[in-house]
């Protein structure tokens, strides 16, 4: 059966509430399992069904983890639509089968690490993917993906939420147990499970880290250690589902410690972008906001001068500088950053409200030559801040027009991935100090 005659047949008889839920869960793809209970209200009957399924789906995984029998799946991007509503039939969908540009290490002056002794890189190393070779690669993974499905993968691109675990927990505190054993194990087979079960198991380490921090803080450690050429992403933003919810997790002492490691991990200023982005509210907004003002008088230039850029960043005051130092240029990059973020809002909010369509596509290709990847972060919240809904027509020329912001970001981002703290980290360099000659 397609997919979503799969999803719209097992939406009517889960909504069906006349129809048994045991009789119901025998009728409907196992995938959508978890939603038999949120329509059923968690009512015993429907808890109890689901419950029983889960048991049995767990059995057969950990025997499969055991056998190191769970497939690896090819290298793909899967993206979670963070706008999709509780009904829409894909919300989730596998992303980024891009051409293979990788670099090929068929030449002998490659050194350790991806770049050239010489510091310049010949056109020998990138052999150029067909047009015939890609579609063949992408079937591969959509064969997969498919496959993997059949074989109990329901969770690798559906996404259950905490409230749902909670109350799976509730009924049945054996699961997180066996979850748990099943994640710990090592080798390719848990690793493979990790990932064919993301779906499920990225709402579990969100219940762990607000309920028990210490083993939620393992959990994640775990989630983020697996090896996978496969990510799992909100939307545009190229942010891993497990991240999200640990900057979403309220502030404890294990909480806390995983923040600050991600902020000690950043080597780039696309890092930092990042961080910025998993800060923006709750717990971790104030304990990054802590954390740059005290940050900001530290004796460390590199610590100040981080911290300064993540002020910049998540739209705080910039602090002064002695002039012509590279305190100074951190500050004027991050002013710059913050500038660019603006000028982004402004534009795209004259795409929104302009009455003339052409003053609308004015703004749109300004809006292109500044935008980053911020802009998933207040896209949603500008349209939706509006006191009159957006026109049909402005809607469907920005939904076809998602893969140009995508180019455009980047594009406008290549040189901010390659820097840091105002430092080139590039061809020829492993980090910053050290600069590799041939």
């Amino acid at each position: 059966m397609h997919r979503e005659e799969s999803y719209w047949g097992s939406r009517l008889l889960i909504d069906a509430h006349s129809v048994d839920p045991k009789e119901t869960m025998e009728r409907i793809d196992p995938a959508y399992v978890l939603k038999l209970g949120e329509a059923r209200g968690w009512v015993p009957s429907a808890t109890n069904t689901v419950v029983d399924y889960l048991l049995r789906w767990l059995a057969v995984m950990s025997e499969s983890v055991r056998l190191g029998s769970v497939a690896s799946l090819p290298a793909m991007n899967i993206a979670d639509d963070l706008r999709a509503s509780p009904t829409d039939a894909f919300s989730v969908t596998i992303s980024s089968i891009a051409p293979d540009r990788s670099i090929r290490f068929i030449s002998p002056s490659i050194i350790w690490g991806g770049t050239y002794a010489s510091g310049s890189l010949s056109n020998e190393v990138f052999e150029e993917e067909s047009g015939s070779e890609w579609q063949v690669r992408s079937n591969l993974v959509v064969d997969a993906v498919q496959s993997a499905r059949s074989h109990g993968a329901y969770w690798l691109d559906e996404r259950a939420t905490v409230e749902a675990i909670e109350h799976i927990l509730e009924a049945d505190p054996s699961i997180e147990a066996t979850l748990c054993q099943l994640t710990g194990a090592e080798g390719t087979g848990s690793d493979n499970f990790i990932v064919e079960s993301y779906g499920l198991l990225v709402p579990l380490c969100s219940h762990l880290l607000n309920k028990k921090p210490d083993v939620g803080a393992q959990f994640y450690r775990r989630l983020t250690a697996r090896k996978t050429a496969v990510n799992q992403v909100a939307g545009g933003t190229e942010l891993d589902w497990v991240d999200i919810v640990l900057f979403e997790s309220y502030d404890s002492e294990p909480v806390r410690a995983l923040w600050e490691e991600a902020l000690e991990n950043c080597k780039s200023d696309g890092d930092l972008i990042s961080l910025s982005m998993l800060t923006l509210n709750g717990d971790a907004r104030a304990w990054m906001e802590y954390r740059v003002s005290a940050d900001e008088n530290a004796s460390s230039q590199f610590v100040r001068a981080r911290a300064i850029l993540m002020a910049g960043l998540l739209g705080l005051t910039i602090p002064q500088t002695q002039p012509e130092t590279w305190l100074s240029d951190v500050a004027e990059l991050a002013t710059q950053y913050q500038n660019v973020d603006c000028w982004g809002r402004e534009w795209f909010d004259r795409f929104v409200t302009a009455e003339a369509d052409a003053h609308a596509f004015s703004a749109f290709k300004l809006l292109l030559e500044c935008v980053d990847r911020r802009f998933w972060t207040w896209k949603e919240t500008l349209i939706a801040g509006r006191s009159e809904p957006i026109s049909t027509r402005r809607a469907a020329f920005l939904n076809q027009n998602i893969g140009n912001i995508k180019t455009a970001i980047n594009e406008n981002e290549k040189a901010i991935i390659e820097s840091f703290l105002t430092t080139k980290v590039a061809e020829g360099q492993v980090w910053p100090w050290l600069n590799i000659q041939a």
